[in-house]
């Protein structure tokens, strides 16, 4: 009689097999599972967990890059840096690369003046002009340069009479340099507006020079000149300007030194002659 297979009882025959294996890196340990199971019937008999050792040459592919030990680059010498790539898990090296740059050259500013010593009105200036690199400051060029003299600039004249307005001197004054003076001798000039009877005449000083800037500068003084007054005939008629002398015939005066008195007078005569007649005429006939 043949009786039922008991599932628990197992003929000692087995296999062991190695399950569930996860490889180390750089972070994370190895582990396994060691299976032992029924070589008969393939039941699984034991499963025992393994953990290995972390495995510090294998990284998980995540990485970082950084720039490292970085020398600029300056106007005459170049520079360099590091290229480095780390586990971005584990934190280890895993490349590093230099790279060299190439000098900068030195880059000109503007140019200044140095060690200047100013133009004056006769005489040159002079300067260095020099040119500094602006990112290094080195000294790049020094060029001697010359200023030209400024020339005088001359104010307006300061005019000097005498008493009698016979002579003058004008005196110019540089604006640039108040000791640079000059004075000029005029040349005077005279002119008059005569004297009437009855009105003042003037006297005209006029100073003329020629400036050191070759322009012409002048001066005027006057002086009045007293009326000289009527000078009087024996009639009452003024000798110089026929002032004086009533018409007898009409009472009213005329200057009789020019032609249109002497004409006014002359009318006037006429007109008072005809008056009379006239009157005279008219007395007979009443």
């Amino acid at each position: 009689m043949e009786g039922e297979i008991d599932e628990n009882v197992h003929t000692g025959n087995t296999r062991e097999a190695t399950e569930n294996e996860d490889e180390a890196n750089c972070v994370t340990a190895a582990s396994y599972e060691t299976v032992v199971y029924c070589a008969d019937c393939g039941a699984e008999l034991s499963r025992t967990p393994v953990e290995g050792d972390v495995d510090e040459n294998v990284h998980t592919g995540n990485t970082r890059e950084a720039t490292e030990n970085v020398q600029d680059a300056t106007c005459t010498e170049g520079g360099s840096y590091d290229t480095v790539i780390y586990c971005a898990d584990c934190g280890a090296e895993l490349a590093r690369s230099t790279t060299e740059t190439g000098e900068l050259g030195h880059k000109p500013g503007t140019p200044v003046k140095e060690n200047e010593s100013a133009a004056t009105c006769t005489d040159d200036g002079s300067y260095e002009e020099v040119v500094y690199c602006t990112r290094c400051g080195e000294e790049l060029s020094r060029t001697p340069k010359t200023s030209e003299a400024t020339g005088h600039k001359w104010k307006a004249p300061t005019w000097s009479w005498s008493a009698d307005y016979s002579a003058a001197t004008a005196t110019f004054v540089c604006a640039n340099d108040g000791t640079h003076v000059e004075t000029k001798e005029a040349v005077i000039t005279t002119s008059a507006v005569e004297p009437t009877c009855t009105a003042a005449g003037k006297l005209t000083f006029k100073a003329t020079v020629t400036g050191p800037d070759g322009k012409t500068y002048t001066s005027e003084k006057s002086e009045s000149i007293d009326a000289l007054g009527h000078d009087y005939d024996e009639n009452g008629v003024c000798t110089r300007c026929g002032d004086g002398g009533d018409c007898p015939w009409c009472g009213q005066h005329h200057n009789r030194k020019t032609i249109v008195g002497w004409w006014t007078e002359l009318v006037h005569h006429v007109l008072y002659i005809i008056n009379r007649i006239f009157l005279w005429w008219s007395a007979i006939a009443k």
